[in-house]
């Protein structure tokens, strides 16, 4: 266990990722992120603290707090909200920022959830742009190519009904197909294989939707067979169950 001494100094002005890194690695082996954000929340931020690596740290941890462990609707709320603006403080303190990127892009459509169906179609520009923008600044992340590959998934995907009610927002509704969305899919497995059981559910839905049995069967058999390990392996596994 970290003492609060040793992470607080790594968010000093001498700031290393080193020591949040790894609470944040400990957390997510055990599937369990209190401690990280009981640690984070601590540290007191102001209109001066525009150190991004700070910010998108702490969005983080609001963010798998809010989504592992808050069950009551206006709590987890408030802590997207949080941590929505805490990733926009990262971009606007560094536009470099990849992950700042990354996190401002999860956050948009989180934050939209919360507020329908309208708002999550006309969030889904501005998270494709922080995707595309982050995984520009960091082509080896395996978690923002399996974030484009579920955008582009979600319009491959699209109902006629939701095509309907888009086409009323947009001048032209955003198109994708199950190939493009797959491609990024292959990308990120290539890159860090067995990082996240989600990959496996969507390239295993791709697979389907494009009639590839071997590797449907294959992936199918990793759903199976993994123990979960957080609130996204669980809802991989139960999504796995009634879509296999």
């Amino acid at each position: 266990m970290f003492r609060s001494t040793k992470i607080i100094a790594c968010f000093s002005s001498s700031f290393t990722k080193e020591d949040a890194d790894n609470l944040y690695q400990s957390c997510l082996e055990k599937g369990d992120y209190t401690d990280l954000y009981e640690e984070v929340k601590s540290f007191k931020h102001n209109e001066t603290d525009t150190n991004a690596e700070f910010l998108w740290r702490k969005a983080r941890a609001y963010r798998l707090y809010a989504a592992n462990h808050v069950q009551d609707q206006s709590k987890k709320k408030k802590l997207i909200h949080d941590a929505y603006n805490y990733s926009s403080m990262a971009v606007s303190s560094d536009s470099n920022n990849w992950a700042g990127h990354k996190w401002l892009a999860i956050l948009i459509g989180e934050k939209a959830e919360f507020e329908g169906s309208k708002a999550q179609l006309l969030a889904s520009p501005d998270m494709k742009k922080h995707f595309e923008l982050a995984s520009k600044l960091n082509p080896t992340d395996a978690t923002t190519l399996h974030l484009l590959g579920l955008w582009h998934f979600e319009f491959a995907n699209m109902s006629w009904v939701t095509r309907k009610v888009a086409a009323t927002i947009f001048a032209k509704v955003p198109e994708s197909s199950y190939e493009i969305a797959l491609s990024y899919f292959e990308q990120a497995e290539k890159i860090d294989p067995n990082f996240y059981s989600m990959n496996w559910l969507f390239l295993a839905r791709c697979y389907k939707a494009l009639g590839d049995k071997e590797n449907l069967d294959k992936y199918k058999e990793k759903l199976e067979n993994f123990k979960p390990n957080d609130a996204d392996d669980q809802k991989a596994k139960t999504d796995a169950q009634k879509f296999l």
